[in-house]
């Protein structure tokens, strides 16, 4: 299935990811991938992060700034990359400190139109 290959690749071809999934805005999970070795509860970074971009949506809405395509926390052990799809689905890509950003973006991006044509 799609979903799973873009989660996995989005882990694999970026240094330094832990996971990666895909959710709905609601909190349900279409797909992820966590490293066996990881120590992260990923559904539960998914859903406080669904919160998190709904509400950075509403911002950009009332600034009339436009759709928001990507947000980026970083604390001191994750950098979590959230990644709109569309107005109902986003992707979270979950890296260690000394993890590649960019790539993530990079890869995130790419992936993304490929997830919007199967939803």
């Amino acid at each position: 299935m799609i979903f799973n290959e873009a989660v996995e690749k989005a882990v694999e071809n970026t240094p330094g990811a832990i996971g990666a999934l895909l959710m709905g805005l609601d909190g349900i999970s279409l797909a992820s991938y966590l490293r066996p070795e990881a120590e992260l509860e990923l559904e539960v970074v998914g859903v406080e992060y669904a919160s998190l971009l709904s509400e950075v949506r509403k911002a950009s809405d009332i600034l009339e700034s436009g759709d928001v395509k990507e947000v980026t926390v970083i604390t001191d052990r994750f950098v979590v990359i959230v990644r709109s799809i569309n107005r109902d689905y986003f992707m979270a890509l979950a890296l260690g400190p000394e993890g590649n950003i960019g790539k993530g973006r990079f890869v995130m991006r790419v992936q993304a139109p490929k997830i919007l044509k199967e939803l």
